[in-house]
């Protein structure tokens, strides 16, 4: 298990699983454990349990 923007969640394994299976979409920035993840790295990138992941999406305003 991990946590999701506060939620306790299965562990998908890697960034790009994760965006897939909980339809986040893909221009999102991803914290995991405090760290920002680049997106190239978003593949390889393996998720461990208990890591706390944070998905942040953009919002334009004025």
């Amino acid at each position: 298990m991990i946590i999701i923007n506060g939620k306790k969640v299965k562990n998908p394994r890697n960034i790009k699983n994760l965006l897939k299976l909980y339809r986040f979409p893909s221009n999102v920035a991803i914290i995991v454990n405090g760290e920002l993840i680049k997106k190239n790295d978003w593949s390889k990138f393996v998720i461990k349990d208990n890591d706390v992941i944070d998905v942040l999406s953009f919002v334009g305003g004025g």
